[in-house]
């Protein structure tokens, strides 16, 4: 990626370091294979946290960064790379095993989760706030912990990558394959496969008999995993009812799938809104920067124009849909579309910069 001096120059010396940081980061996420390695360490108590430390860990500013819903929690190999790569910026980078998204559920347990390690990473870095970077669901989870009144204090800002804002809203663009906009208009966007299924395991007594659920959960959470051998052996257990119905959805065949969904989200709607961030951020003290892919098709971006428009204007610092990114990775981008992107994790390296110590 070819910056120009002269262009970062323009922008302003006292800007320079922050744009500086957003470049190498930026190469860093492109290269992951070059990275310098960091020094980490488990840190011990009632919830798992690892920091990442900084070559000069002495007041440096603290980022919690989270993981998305995906089994391998904090081991994930992207989260640690990306981990790496923050606290190579001078970054104290504390990440939380949240036990809801690491069993693919979204649940209201990985908030207090969220505060209490946000709490528990000060104690260790001497800091006064500190930064939540909230990746995929774990976004919207991170804004409802910076609003909760317990933690709030801790939190800064609050940095949300392909976040959502209603999961109930989320959860019927499985179903419907349509996204829904902030003025009511819907366009059609097929949803990725992986949604539908962690819809189907997190209630499978909606979709199944009711005394099936436990094993329905284990082919589906080795499906999810990518353990397809563990998947077809928990499948042959299930009665022939169940494995006609799961066998052609392991073969990415989900004719009528999407129907059950619609008639599965309002059962669940008060659980669905217990995280979700839609119309409980009027009180939001933490700065926010928003960014989503505009291509995602997981959580659809039209979620950021509902959270952009939910979070109260003067804590909105930034908000991107970009085509730099899919869901929380890189895409191809553009060249301007690079820039645009480099702008925004320059201002996150603002926002984050004002937690040093």
């Amino acid at each position: 990626m070819a910056v120009s001096v002269l262009l970062l120059c323009a922008l302003g010396v006292w800007q320079l370091p922050y744009y500086m940081h957003a470049y190498r980061l930026l190469r860093a996420m492109q290269q992951p294979a070059r990275q310098t390695a960091t020094s980490t360490h488990d840190i011990a108590g009632a919830d798992k946290l690892r920091e990442y430390l900084p070559e000069h860990p002495s007041g440096a500013p603290v980022i919690l960064l989270l993981h998305g819903v995906h089994h391998l929690g904090i081991e994930e190999p992207r989260l640690r790379a990306f981990a790496t790569a923050l606290a190579n910026e001078g970054v104290a980078v504390f990440t939380p095993e949240l036990p809801g998204a690491s069993s693919y559920q979204i649940v209201p347990s990985d908030i207090d989760v969220i505060g209490r390690t946000a709490q528990r990473a000060l104690q260790e870095s001497g800091g006064k706030q500190l930064c939540i970077m909230g990746l995929s669901f774990s976004g919207g989870l991170a804004l409802l912990a910076a609003d909760d009144p317990r933690y709030a204090s801790s939190v800064r800002c609050v940095i949300a990558v392909g976040a959502h804002d209603s999961m109930q809203r989320v959860a019927s663009f499985f179903a419907t394959d349509r996204e829904i906009f902030p003025d009511g208009h819907s366009d059609h966007l097929a949803s990725h496969e992986y949604g539908p299924l962690v819809m189907v395991y997190t209630h499978p007594e909606d979709y199944f008999p009711a005394q099936d659920s436990d094993g329905v959960r284990k082919v589906l959470g080795a499906f999810l995993k990518g353990d397809a051998g563990a998947a077809n052996s928990a499948l042959a257990r299930l009665p022939a009812e169940d494995q006609a119905v799961l066998s052609p959805w392991m073969q990415h065949h989900r004719d009528g799938l999407g129907n059950e969904i619609v008639v599965s989200v309002p059962l669940h709607a008060r659980e669905m809104d217990a995280v979700s961030p839609a119309g409980r951020l009027s009180s939001l003290q933490a700065r926010v920067l928003l960014l989503h892919g505009a291509g995602d098709t997981v959580i659809p971006p039209s979620e950021m124009l509902f959270l952009a428009r939910d979070i109260p204007r003067d804590q909105l610092v930034s908000a991107l849909i970009s085509p730099a990114v899919t869901h929380v990775e890189l895409s191809a981008p553009t060249k301007l579309d690079e820039l645009r992107l480099l702008h925004w994790m320059a201002e996150m390296f603002r926002e984050v910069g004002a937690t040093a110590h």
